[in-house]
């Protein structure tokens, strides 16, 4: 929500740590300047998957330079909340999607793409439960698909 935005600025800004203090200014600027837009809008809450993004919310994200989706459920959405082979890669299954595009997850579903072969097998043999109980995780990143017009 846009104000947990705000408050975690906020936040960050009477931190005690240097960085993370300037790291809060550099929120705070980009907010003031128009760089980071925050915007709330009743999709991103829905279950739809990502492709069925309407137009209006599309022609707001498509001039992004980054869009960040973090957690499993936003996760499974950009996938359809389809079992696709581990080793389809992620770019492939939401080159759908116009701009860059940081998934940001832990794992908490049977649902996950871009592996490496043999990648999901070894995991399963270290921690049987690893898609689900939440203590794997993955960061993956497709770059822009296309153009704008």
């Amino acid at each position: 929500m846009i104000k947990d935005v705000h408050e975690t600025v906020e936040f960050l800004l009477l931190e005690g740590d240097d960085a993370v203090r300037a790291f809060g200014e550099r929120l705070r600027g980009h907010l003031a300047d128009g760089r980071l837009v925050l915007h709330e809008d009743f999709f991103w809450n829905s279950p739809l998957a990502l492709w069925a993004l309407p137009r209006l919310l599309q022609d707001e994200v498509n001039p992004s330079h980054l869009v960040i989706s973090k957690g499993d459920a936003n996760y499974r959405r950009i996938l359809g909340d389809r079992h696709w082979p581990f080793t389809t890669p992620f770019e492939d299954v939401a080159s759908y999607f116009l701009p860059p595009l940081l998934a940001l997850r832990t794992c908490k579903s049977e649902v996950v793409v871009g592996l490496r072969t043999g990648q999901a097998a070894n995991l399963t043999q270290k921690d049987p439960d690893w898609l689900i109980n939440g203590e794997w995780g993955l960061i993956q990143f497709k770059p822009r698909t296309g153009r704008l017009e």
